[in-house]
């Protein structure tokens, strides 16, 4: 059972990571797959990683889950690494869209002034 928090100075706290993290993908910081898994957590931790718009992240996340990202790169065989790449750019290209939309609705929810 997911860990909610009903804390007030912490939920804001997670409303803050989620925002960065969607203004991050939006801007092409980090990847579709970069975004899933830093939005995963925190989403669980709000209660709402099985509504939209996480739902999608979610999803992403568990679909991308064999591709190495950070520090695990460096055990990584170069050629692995670009096969890995490769294949998780395909996967990548076809849900951006998607996930482009689910991260401008994660900013109208969670991006609230102060």
């Amino acid at each position: 059972m997911p860990r909610i928090h009903h804390d007030e100075p912490y939920r804001l706290e997670l409303h803050q990571q989620v925002v960065a993290t969607a203004r991050d993908f939006l801007v092409g910081n980090i990847s579709v797959t970069e975004a899933a898994r830093r939005l995963v957590g925190p989403a669980h931790e709000l209660g709402a990683a099985f509504e939209e718009p996480f739902l999608t992240f979610v999803g992403i996340d568990s679909e991308t889950d064999m591709f190495p990202l950070g520090e695990v790169r460096n055990n990584w065989n170069p050629d692995a690494l670009l096969r890995e790449d490769a294949e998780r750019e395909l996967y990548e290209a076809s849900v951006r869209e998607r996930a482009l939309e689910a991260a401008g609705e994660i900013l109208q929810r969670y991006d609230t002034p102060q």
